[in-house]
């Protein structure tokens, strides 16, 4: 059973998927994990063996135009295992992580780098890892063993214990003694996110690490970034000493996984020639694996019976068929009733009915348990408003009496986490508490209203002599009016005007009570609607007037207390408007019943996976598949499909090889040093055609990574020919029901081609006619068309057909040559279409393979030879052949005829070197137009392998050639001191101070961890610290005052104990795991999509080699999006 989907991880139950090589292992956590990796196999990647340990972030390989180049992204599926081993469901997908759940935790952080074997043996010590992994970690690996398990480069968390986490930055090999640019810069870049990550690090030093560091290098390295593009310049090349010759060495290995070892290995299967083909082409190396698929369609039939009789329909239907349920078509509910009335197995619901009844149990516990926090919430807005009420309160002074503070208390934590969860609840508290009594307004405005009278009583009082008496009644007169029961205040004004006149004032009566009577309650009115309650009680406690009649004052602030006290009984009844509902919260009621769906719907898809994997193990005998898609419950329909077989597809796979920058900058300075190509993608970009319809002819490439696919249609009699990337040929021939050729002509099948790529020529000879027909491509290669048509060679073969076995160009040449089974050779010139003969090739010898140089200098004819006594013109580098070539029962040869030898016999012979066997897969290339290489594969071990060719021609001394000026003038430095120089290179390239938020810029501190006795390297190290970084301060002129703060200290490895508590103390800093992840995320900007050969094509985890174009189920995939 093939099951696609490995995304989803459920951490909720006790089993964890993993999907591994097309098949599930369950793996339960609560066993015991390290005897669970004592018995299972060693993964190739070893953070899957190594308990605690998460990567962050991964160094890649990744395709680009120019080549491969190396991606720092998040390992997604890493940080999923880490979230939710931490909280279990907080981490959904990278854009759903519950950050508020996650920091619920807090840990300590260390970073560490530097020596990987000094690393390693922290954690065996600590007893993290055992002797097995230990000795994978400490390997020494070539870069090139893919199947070798290892732990790739890349920044890993490991959880040491609750409170501890070590951030590793896992070194590339020699990356702080390699000088090559990429190598350095990846390194820089992964410091950095480690310094980004951690405030304090630990630099881990061996004995040789420290022997080869100088305190007394001033400047070990000046090269820091190698990103600054510069103009093409070209030299005259001295390529031609002496005579020409032609020298082989060893070249490159590229290994390759089991996955394409197997495919390289495919040889015939139904008369279909599946032997994996190296690519013909001058500029680009890749190869091509074929695999027979053998196809199955369906036949679906619907069945009605009724529920009695289901059980018996069904098995009818399985006898002979083995059984597999259609996840797409078939749901839960359907399940539920082929497992009822078909299989009577109720028994397989049980798991489901528990899970789903514990997640409702888990729900009804967090909603109950947010029903309590909301009663707690109502508490604490209860008493905000009672703190705000005793704000007010305090403005009477010593005139009422207040609660105790201690009893309305709340923390600044509760404060702030009410406000986040109910935005503007102190407004709407605010609102509540104002005082909208109708008869404190009207004691406002008479108080107001009377003020204003008296006010304008006392004005002429005080400007007569003697006025005391009538100051006093003036404020008795205030009194009476204030606390007087009549209700108007017209009728007020006209029942004191009366009094005022029968008393001591009546002389000052007409001057107060007069006309003004209606302006001073307009006044009145106003004043009473223009100031705030909090400004009147201050204006009435403060009242001058009242000096000397504390009575008078203090009865009327009574009054307006009272009536306060009245109007406070009814605050909680205003305040539970704002409350949130304790009863029955809709909004909440919701919220959980969205959760509980959510939750029940993935237990059903997790159980629904695991209940069809249990049903379909059940049943898995049989030759024909049977498949259950559709059950509905009217009486029982049920839709059937059967498997038919159906006619086979060829599976095509096209794999790109690229080099680094690096490699290419070394043949730049060395043309004998051996490169190291990886494959762009290790899953290729596949395409499947019908072989009953199609043969596969030839494929070649162009410069321009296009390449020229010809098939020869045997329905329709022709040839066709496509010209395109290798994506853009997969999309050819998977999303369209018609596939257009580039090309098509009309042929037999019996032709032989040839392709010229530099020239852009294509050469068609028909084995029946001997008949030529020749095309070529216009300028940029968007248009074939035909050149020379139908030119007849028999005249030059005395009128009988020949018997061509190969028919190639001469490259970058018009020449074609033609090699019969008797070893005859002849070129024919497309200038001046004449067919002239040149030295045979060794006939009676088995000849496998002939091809041309790039440059068209020579041409190689390969064979199988028997062994013989020594020959004076073999010549051979290879000492294993020397005096032992008797002990072989064949030995590959190559015949080298240069072009000016063409009509003579061959210039000379080499003997190949043992492990260099398929001649029949040979093809020669150019890498980075500087190295010539014979390239092949091995299928024995696996490879892909060539042999460096030095072709020297007498007559071309000098040339022209592009040369990309030095980029890295300290190759040579053999210094360590890049340990420490980390931080002025990642100092160099990136911010020291952070100019936007100054809070960020927290000091770094180092301590450097070295396997020997400290006593004389804990100053030295400081001086060289301060010295670089004045010298990076002058150099830069870059904002550095965190600099200042830096701290270098040193410690034996012996004396380490990170698990120590004062260590973690004062040596780690404390993190918000939440927050934390959070600065994570925000270091590596995640591209989506790139623009690529007039393609919108998106990106999967920021990779362009991660196209699932492998997948060869995945017809609706990921897809490109043509500008046309």
């Amino acid at each position: 059973m093939d099951i696609r989907d490995s995304e989803q991880i459920y951490n909720d139950y006790y089993e964890i998927q993993e999907d591994m090589d097309d098949s599930y292992i369950h793996v339960d956590p609560l066993t015991t994990s390290l005897q669970q990796i004592k018995h299972n196999e060693i993964s190739n990647d070893l953070v899957d063996n190594i308990i605690g340990l998460y990567r962050l972030l991964d160094l890649c390989n990744d395709d680009d135009s120019n080549g491969i180049v190396d991606k720092i992204i998040i390992s997604k599926e890493q940080l999923r295992k880490l979230c939710n081993d931490m909280v279990p469901s907080s981490f959904k997908s990278i854009s759903e992580i519950n950050y508020t759940k996650l920091n619920s935790i807090s840990i300590r952080l260390i970073g560490c780098y530097g020596n990987r074997n000094l690393i390693a043996k922290l954690m065996l010590n600590r007893n993290i890892i055992n002797q097995q992994i230990y000795d994978l970690l400490t390997a020494t690996v070539s870069i090139d063993d893919i199947n070798k398990p290892s732990l790739r480069p890349g920044i890993y968390l490991l959880k040491v214990n609750s409170n501890l986490g070590l951030i590793i930055h896992w070194p590339e090999i020699e990356c702080y003694a390699n000088s090559l640019s990429a190598t350095k810069r990846n390194m820089v870049n992964l410091h950095r996110c480690l310094t980004k990550l951690t405030d304090h690090q630990m630099c881990f030093m061996s004995d040789e690490d420290l022997e080869n560091f100088n305190f007394n290098l001033e400047n070990t390295d000046t090269d820091t970034d190698d990103d600054d593009d510069t103009d093409d310049e070209y030299e005259v090349k001295k390529c031609q000493k002496e005579r020409e010759d032609f020298k082989i060495d060893d070249g490159f290995k590229v290994n390759l996984s089991n996955r394409i070892k197997a495919e390289i290995n495919n040889q015939m299967e139904d008369d279909i020639p599946l032997h994996p083909i190296v690519v013909e082409s001058t500029t680009n190396q890749s190869f091509v694996t074929r695999q027979l698929i053998k196809k199955t369609s369906s036949e679906v039939t619907a069945s009605f019976v009724i529920k009695e009789e289901f059980p018996t329909d069904l098995n009818i239907k399985l006898q002979d068929h083995y059984l597999r349920i259609d996840r797409k078509k078939m749901d839960m509910k359907a399940l539920k009733l082929f497992i009822k009335y078909g299989l009577k197995m109720e028994n397989l619901l049980d798991p489901l009915q528990e899970a789903i009844t514990a997640a409702k149990k888990r729900n009804d516990t967090r909603k109950n348990r947010e029903y309590d926090v909301i009663v707690e919430d109502i508490e604490i807005i209860k008493r905000i408003a009672s703190i705000k009420l005793r704000a007010f309160e305090s403005y009477f002074g010593k005139y009422i009496v207040q609660e105790s503070p201690n009893q309305i208390n709340i923390s600044n934590e509760d404060l702030k986490r009410i406000q986040i969860k109910y935005p503007g609840i102190e407004n709407q508290i605010e609102e509540k508490i104002k005082i909208d009594s109708r008869k404190w307004k009207k004691m406002k405005k008479r108080y107001n209203l009377t003020c204003i009278v008296i006010n304008n009583m006392l004005e002429k009082i005080n400007e007569t002599e003697n006025n005391d008496e009538m100051t006093k009644s003036a404020i008795k007169t205030f009194h009476d009016m204030f606390n007087d029961d009549e209700i108007s205040s017209k009728q007020l004004l006209e029942k004191y005007t009366q009094k005022t006149q029968q008393s001591k004032l009546n002389w000052v009566s007409d001057w107060i009570f007069g006309d003004s009577d209606i302006k001073d309650i307009k006044k009145a009115k106003q004043k009473t609607n223009d100031k705030s309650d909090v400004e009147f009680i201050q204006e009435l406690v403060n009242f001058e007037l009242f000096e000397g009649h504390d009575n008078i004052k203090e009865n009327i602030i009574n009054t307006f207390i009272k009536e306060y006290h009245n109007w406070k009984k009814e605050i909680p009844n205003k305040l539970r408007v704002i409350f949130p509902n304790t009863q029955y919260n809709k909004q909440l009621e919701d919220n959980f019943g969205r959760e509980f769906e959510k939750e029940k719907e993935e237990t059903e898809k997790y159980m629904f996976e695991k209940i069809c994997d249990e049903i379909e193990n059940k049943y898995k005998n049989g030759q024909q598949l049977y498949e259950a898609s559709y059950v509905s419950n009217y009486d029982i329909e049920a839709i059937y499909d059967t498997e038919v077989l159906q006619p086979n597809q060829l599976h095509i796979t096209i794999y790109e090889v690229s080099l680094k920058e690096d490699d290419k900058l070394q043949i730049q300075e060395n043309e004998s040093y051996i490169p190291y190509p990886t494959l762009r993608n290790q899953y290729g970009t596949s395409f499947r055609i019908d072989p009953q319809k199609y043969d596969f002819k030839k494929i070649s490439q162009f410069d321009n990574r296009k390449f020229l696919l010809v098939l020869y249609n045997k329905e329709k009699l022709r040839v066709e020919i496509f010209f395109d990337t290798a994506q853009r040929l997969a999309q050819n021939f998977k999303s369209r029901s018609i596939i257009n050729p580039f090309k098509t002509l009309n042929a037999d099948e019996n032709f032989l081609i040839a392709i010229n790529e530099p020239k852009g020529l294509l050469a068609i000879y028909n084995t029946k006619e001997a008949k030529l027909n020749v095309f070529s491509f216009d300028d940029n290669r968007s248009r074939l068309y035909g050149r020379n048509a139908n030119i007849q060679l028999l005249k030059w073969y005395d009128e009988k057909i020949p018997n061509v076995k190969y028919f190639l160009f001469i490259k970058d040449t018009e020449e074609l040559y033609f090699v019969e089974n008797s070893g005859r050779a002849r070129i024919f010139n497309l200038v001046n279409l004449q067919l002239r003969p040149v030295c045979n090739v060794p006939y009676n010898l088995n000849l496998v393979n002939v091809l041309s140089s790039p440059d068209g200098s020579c041409i190689m004819a390969f064979t199988k030879d028997k062994p013989e006594e020594d020959n004076p013109i073999i010549f051979t580098s290879n000492e294993e052949l020397h005096g032992c070539k008797n002990d072989f029962k064949e030995i590959n040869r190559v015949y080298v005829y240069f072009f000016k030898n063409f009509g003579g016999s061959f210039s000379k012979v080499i003997d190949l070197p043992l492990n260099f066997k398929s001649l029949e897969f040979l093809q020669i290339s150019c890498i980075d137009n500087r190295q010539t290489h014979l390239i092949s594969l091995d299928l024995q071990n696996g490879c892909l392998n060539s042999l460096l060719v030095t072709i020297t021609l007498e007559k071309t001394q000098f040339h022209f050639q592009k040369c990309t000026p030095k980029k890295s003038p300290t190759l040579q430095r053999t210094k360590l001191n890049d340990f420490i120089n980390a931080y002025k290179l990642m100092f160099e390239k990136y911010p020291i101070d952070g100019c936007i938020d100054p809070k960020q810029n927290c000091p770094l501190s180092l301590r450097v961890v070295l396997d020997t006795n400290i006593e004389e390297y804990g100053k030295e190290f400081e001086k060289y610290i301060n010295k670089m970084f004045k010298n990076l301060k002058r150099s830069t002129k870059k904002p550095a005052s965190s600099l200042n703060e830096f701290s270098i200290s040193v410690i034996t490895f012996q004396e380490l104990d990170v698990g120590n508590a004062n260590f973690q103390k004062t040596f780690s800093s404390k993190y918000l795991l939440g927050e934390w992840i959070i600065q994570l995320c925000c270091l590596i900007p995640i591209q989506i999509a790139v623009a690529r050969n007039n393609l919108f094509q998106p990106l999967k985890d920021g990779l362009y080699s991660n196209e699932d174009d492998h997948n060869e189920e995945n017809e609706d995939g990921k897809s490109c999006f043509d500008y046309g």
